[in-house]
């Protein structure tokens, strides 16, 4: 089963390949939390080392690592170009961009970068699980959506969701990183397996290492403008990182459209880049793609002002 909002890409455990370093590779129950570590410890897992890419515009060479080889057979809600490590390409025009610059007395062209940002919120990912002798199946977690929960898990455990009951709590904060399934289907499988309630958490390093920060994102860009300060052209191209694995990538990259801002340009060229690496994977977080965009712009627009003095 693999699971994603968008493209269903990511498997609960690493299965055949580990594609970064906060993949889950094995799960162990215990009466406590002790015993558990030492458990841990004494599985060995035997790897062998392969080409890795960490930055998206390496990774769109053609020479690049695949990290995906069975990246067309992915099922996707959508229709986009998928090819190499791009698992999303989006292209947003109107008007003539070639008229747009030949209109143009001043061209500015710029490259930005924003990294990736953690939502910080001060409850770690944490679920607890329980399987009733009729197979029912009760989860407590700290997902923000427990209907997508519910779903995900109904397609985990191969079962109805109707025999399937989410229970979330006050959360100790989201701000868009508690969306994702993250601890629910290990914790309902382990407690099927053991016929009795199981209850995982992340620590706060694993948080950092396994779950969805904001995107980073290259901005690549230029703006046309007139004396008078009226804008007739803007083209460019946005690149996103979405990490090893899909997630909300994909739609993140539809903001790729408010490279526009806010702003009236009659001309405008733009591609955005759903781009896999071999980080972990990256997804939600206040406003998804927003802040990025919006830098860009409104840098740009700095720029512009300065340089015609308006």
């Amino acid at each position: 089963v693999r699971l994603g909002p968008m493209l269903r890409d990511q498997p609960v455990m690493a299965t055949g390949k580990v594609r970064f370093q906060g993949e889950y590779v094995a799960a162990v129950a215990a009466t406590d939390p002790d015993i558990a570590e030492e458990a841990l410890d004494l599985i060995r897992v035997e790897y062998e080392e392969l080409p890795a890419v960490f930055d998206p515009l390496a990774a769109m060479e053609p020479d690049a690592p695949i990290i995906h080889e069975d990246l067309l057979s992915y099922s996707m809600d959508f229709k986009t170009a998928r090819y190499g490590n791009v698992c999303t390409h989006l292209k947003v025009h109107h008007g003539d961009i070639a008229q747009g610059w030949a209109e143009a007395d001043v061209v500015l062209g710029e490259r930005f970068t924003t990294q990736a940002v953690h939502q910080g919120y001060i409850e770690p990912h944490a679920s607890l699980a329980s399987v009733e002798p009729s197979g029912k199946v009760t989860v407590w977690t700290t997902a923000k959506g427990p209907y997508r929960t519910r779903l995900e898990l109904s397609q985990v455990l191969k079962m109805p969701m109707s025999q399937i009951r989410v229970i979330t709590p006050y959360l100790g904060g989201d701000f868009g990183g508690k969306g994702p399934v993250a601890l629910e289907p290990l914790a309902a499988l382990l407690s099927r397996r053991t016929g009795k309630p199981v209850r995982m958490e992340l620590s706060r390093k694993q948080e950092f290492a396994c779950v969805h920060p904001r995107h980073p994102c290259l901005v690549e860009m230029k703006l046309g403008a007139k004396e008078d300060g009226t804008l007739v052209a803007l083209g460019g191209r946005a690149v996103w990182d979405a990490g090893a694995y899909a997630d909300t990538g994909p739609r993140v990259t539809g903001k790729t459209a408010a490279l526009q801002g806010i702003y009236r340009v009659p001309h405008v060229w733009l591609e955005g880049y759903c781009v896999y690496t071999n980080k972990t994977s990256f997804g939600n977080c206040r406003a998804p793609g927003s802040p990025q965009a919006f830098f860009a712009m409104e840098s740009m627009m700095d720029a512009m002002a300065e340089r015609l003095g308006l």
